[in-house]
């Protein structure tokens, strides 16, 4: 049995940061807080034209490890709305909720990202 992990995010979590999400997605006894991300989900290519012009493009999209493909903003599985003016402090709302959960919690495939185990 995996123990909890918790992610937080929110409208800037973003490119990177949902790549690090993903990653964790499908993940047992994993959930996710605050609020949806910014939904940029792809990986970029550059090219070099013929004329030396450079052309970057979106090509790539992420998946999690159960190959669930992200193509837009990643839901939470709750949502609790960012403080501003308490990020990262003990006082954080979505801080406070994630450790509560963890310290609460006992390990087990709960939520919605998760494949079951065989029975």
């Amino acid at each position: 049995m995996s123990r909890r992990t918790t992610q937080a995010s929110g409208a800037v979590t973003s490119s990177s940061g949902e790549a690090v999400l993903i990653s964790c997605l499908g993940r047992a006894n994993t959930r996710t807080f605050g609020l949806p991300t910014a939904g940029l989900t792809t990986s970029n290519n550059l090219h070099v034209l013929m004329d030396g012009s450079r052309l970057l493009l979106a090509e790539n999209m992420e998946a999690d490890r159960n190959d669930k493909l992200y193509l837009g903003p990643i839901p939470v599985d709750e949502t609790i709305p960012v403080d501003w003016g308490l990020i990262s402090s003990p006082q954080d709302p979505v801080i406070r909720a994630a450790a509560n959960w963890i310290r609460t919690r006992r390990p087990r495939w709960h939520d919605s990202h998760d494949k079951r185990p065989p029975a």
